[in-house]
């Protein structure tokens, strides 16, 4: 629940919050699948497994979550944007889609952002129901900005919002799919491969908010949440199982989970106020702080000393080199609201 002030960034300071939300699963050891059931012969996944839904508002840091699943439920079960408030954003990726859970964050007034399934349909201004595909192969290559009706039986008004992209990205998809597909065993979907050309987004976001070229933006600010989920898991290692005894390993991972909360709220207070801040240069800080804070925690004044040194440690060189060639997303975001202002 602990918040703070909402970092300044263009695009992002036009609405209340900014919330990204995606999932994680970790897998345990199969004595446990009657307290955590897991998909069961799934590539990378056992009988028995946890997934963990997250959600990070990108202007305040909150946290939502993390919310605790069978690994077998699907990521459309989560409730972690029942209380966003009218003016919202969700970002959220395909596993999330829903056009009821769309439609019902559309009655309460909070706005939805997300990539496009492959599969769905939408109906244009003339009454026609278009594929993804047709419609951007009737289009030609260029940038399309549409009011669209989604999905034919619960329709939801949005808008969407193609933009081609280089060959050689395209090309690249296309291997990360055929590769997804061969680890899968599945073959490769020709639609998926023929969409690799555009990034497609469908939003209920009004064009006064937000632009096309700005939609690109918050469609890379969603692997933000990405990004905090791999530094928990790479420097948190809350998917580490060391153990078989199952009550140890629920334990240990209960234990390491709140680490990182409390790590989080750290980092909201030393440097999230900072759009340029290093999350993963601040966490490997805070390890090295954590036996200080640790024996602070029996006096609340030690404990004050503690976190201000942190504070100060954060703030002193915590923070994301400057790039050229593949910018920062805080540096895409700038350069955006400088371009709007010439």
């Amino acid at each position: 629940m602990i918040a703070a002030d909402p970092v300044v960034l263009p695009v992002l300071d036009r609405f209340p919050a900014v919330v990204v939300q995606d999932s994680t699963t970790i897998i345990l050891p199969e004595v446990l699948a009657p307290i955590w059931a897991g998909c069961g012969g799934a590539p990378h996944a056992g009988n028995a497994a946890l997934k963990l839904q997250l959600a990070l508002d990108l202007r305040t840091g909150r946290l939502r979550g993390p919310q605790l699943h069978d690994g077998r439920e699907s990521d459309r079960n989560a409730t972690l944007d029942h209380d966003l408030p009218p003016g919202a954003v969700r970002i959220v990726d395909l596993g999330f889609w829903d056009l009821t859970a769309l439609a019902d964050l559309q009655t309460r007034g909070v706005y939805w952002f997300s990539r496009a399934q492959a599969t769905t349909l939408v109906q244009t201004d003339d009454d026609r129901w278009w594929s993804l595909r047709d419609l951007l192969v009737a289009r030609g290559r260029r940038p399309l900005d549409l009011p669209v009706r989604v999905g034919r039986t619960a329709q939801v008004e949005a808008r969407l919002i193609t933009v081609p992209v280089p060959r050689a990205v395209a090309a690249e998809r296309r291997r990360k799919l055929r590769a997804e597909a061969r680890e899968a065993g599945e073959p490769v979907s020709a639609i998926r491969l023929a969409l690799a050309r555009w990034s497609i987004f469908v939003t209920t976001i009004p064009a006064s908010l937000l632009t096309s070229a700005e939609a690109l933006l918050l469609g890379a600010a969603r692997w933000q949440i990405e990004l905090l989920i791999k530094l928990w898991k790479s420097h948190g290692q809350i998917d580490l199982v060391r153990d078989i005894n199952p009550w140890r390993v629920l334990c240990e991972l209960y234990g390491r989970l709140l680490g990182q909360i409390v790590q989080h709220w750290l980092l909201l207070v030393s440097c999230w106020d900072d759009p340029a801040r290093s999350m993963t240069k601040a966490a490997q800080t805070v390890r090295t702080h954590w036996v200080c804070l640790a024996t602070g925690m029996r006096r609340p004044g030690r404990l004050v000393e503690a976190i201000a040194d942190l504070v100060r440690a954060i703030q002193a060189g915590c923070r994301m080199n400057p790039r050229r060639k593949k910018p920062n997303l805080y540096q895409r975001f700038l350069a955006a609201a400088a371009s709007c202002a010439t």
